[in-house]
């Protein structure tokens, strides 16, 4: 009688085990299918972020292959490590998007960028926007400016397009100098800014946390065992996916502090262009430094449907936007310093291909408004 009931309660607890496991792999398998299907559509994210808009009306010169051949060139890529600035694009070659080996992405029709001085060389300095992201090389601001001014001055400019992902006016200022360590000399440094800025209110490169947390890993002992084991299942990966979108999001901490200093953020700019042209000035360079549209600021958003959803990490940068545009009344800039950030006021078209990327269109009025600018402070002279 004892021994049937043993056998029994072995047999329960048996049964348990296996079910158990049974579920443990079954799950296992379900979420890695889920997350394999979602990591392919994560490859075209703008098309998967915003299903009800029709990129036919934003891309009319592309077929649906040739968008989203343009797509996945500009979003598939990864950033690779760089000392000092942290990271960069990595070198690329595609049907519309090319990155040289220096580090610059490819204007049209210029020339292999060359170490020593040449006077007729213009970098331009900023982040993704700056790059261009959504639009091929040719309808960058980089390749718009250096058309445009080719064909007022008659000559051959050429402009190396160093625009970054999330890159702003701290990483920038490193940039500049380790290009002229480097022997890169330009006659022109335009540096393009705003939008990123507010996102970095800490004054700290995007992946800084990252980095961080990888010194403190290092500390650790590693070891196998079953928890090691979970940690690299897809289930893992779930629970990692469902705890982060409870848990509020680095835009929504800042709210925690109900208080934003959008005084500190505007005035690091400035530091940062005090501290850069100090550099360019000894090297005899050239500079302009341009305050940029975003979406978010003076622009009608009837005619912005990306932003339906909100703005996410830049949901601060109008609010900056106007207390630093208050400041320069008062606190007036030299010339080398251009206010682009109204310029979309009275325009009715759409000027955006995503929630804060230009389109060709944008990029190409942008430059047009900096090679006036350039042109009325003769720097080409």
């Amino acid at each position: 009688m004892i021994l049937k009931k043993i056998v029994k309660i072995h047999s329960f607890i048996g049964a348990t085990i296996l079910n158990f496991f049974l579920i443990l792999i079954l799950s296992n398998i379900s979420f890695f299918v889920i997350f394999l299907i979602r990591d392919y559509f994560r490859e075209l994210p703008v098309q998967g972020k915003y299903e009800e808009i029709n990129f036919d009306n934003y891309y009319p010169e592309f077929n649906r292959t040739e968008r989203d051949l343009l797509f996945t060139e500009t979003w598939s890529r990864e950033l690779i490590y760089e000392p000092f600035t942290q990271f960069t694009e990595q070198e690329y070659n595609g049907k519309y998007l090319n990155i040289d080996k220096k580090g610059y992405r490819e204007s049209s029709n210029n020339y292999e960028l060359q170490k020593g001085i040449h006077k007729k060389n213009i970098f331009m300095i900023g982040g993704s926007t700056t790059f261009g992201y959504g639009v091929k090389d040719s309808n960058t601001i980089s390749s718009f400016l250096q058309n445009d001014l080719r064909n007022r001055v008659q000559e051959e400019i050429n402009v190396y397009n160093f625009g970054r992902s999330f890159y702003y006016s701290s990483q920038e200022r490193i940039l500049i100098q380790k290009l002229i360590m480097e022997k890169y000399i330009p006659g022109i440094v335009i540096f393009i800014d705003g939008l990123n800025e507010f996102i970095h209110k800490n004054d700290e490169p995007i992946y800084s946390s990252t980095i961080r947390n990888s010194f403190f890993s290092q500390k650790k002992k590693p070891e196998f065992n079953l928890l090691s084991l979970f940690n690299n299942t897809s289930i893992k990966r779930a629970l990692d996916y469902f705890n982060k979108r409870s848990s509020p999001s680095t835009a929504s901490n800042y709210d925690n502090n109900n208080y934003f200093d959008f005084k500190s953020v505007y005035l690091r700019f400035l530091e940062n262009k005090k501290l850069t042209q100090a550099v360019l000035n000894t090297y005899r360079i050239n500079s302009l430094f341009v305050w940029q549209p975003i979406s978010s600021y003076k622009y009608d958003q009837k005619y912005h449907p990306f932003s339906n959803k909100g703005y996410g990490i830049h949901k601060y940068s109008a609010e900056g936007y106007k207390n630093f545009n208050n400041y320069l009344k008062v606190h007036k800039q030299d010339s080398n310093f251009l206010w682009l950030a109204d310029m979309q006021e009275k325009e009715t078209r759409s000027l955006y291909i995503d929630l804060v990327h230009y389109s060709p269109y944008m990029n190409q009025m942008i430059a047009t408004k900096i090679a006036d600018h350039l042109l009325n402070l003769k720097m080409l002279n």
